[in-house]
């Protein structure tokens, strides 16, 4: 694991850490590295829910037997804003349990 972070181009610009040059997995063991080694709550955004779902899955691996560190999903409501109907309830209720 250390020939990996030491590949890695980090910067730190206040409370916010930037890599680059990350490929396969790479990007969640950074994420998974530092959630372990954080005493609170770490906030990912993606661009997509595909990438959110994959994120999810390799963190959570990482973080399987190392840390009590749990990795929830906040999901997309996956509707537009004119829709004119409402999300599925399933949906709803993640986004719920997330919260909670």
């Amino acid at each position: 694991m250390a020939e990996i972070f030491s590949s890695l181009h980090s910067t730190i610009k206040g409370n916010k850490i930037h890599w680059g040059s990350l490929v396969g997995a790479g990007q969640a063991l950074a994420i998974a590295e530092t959630a372990g080694n954080h005493n609170g709550m770490v906030l990912l955004l993606t661009n997509s829910n595909s990438e959110a779902n994959r994120l999810e899955q390799e963190i959570s691996f990482f973080l399987a037997d190392t840390t009590d560190t749990p990795v929830i999903l906040f999901p997309d409501w996956e509707t537009l804003p004119y829709d004119s109907f409402s999300p599925h309830q399933d949906i709803i209720s993640e986004r719920l349990q997330a919260l909670h």
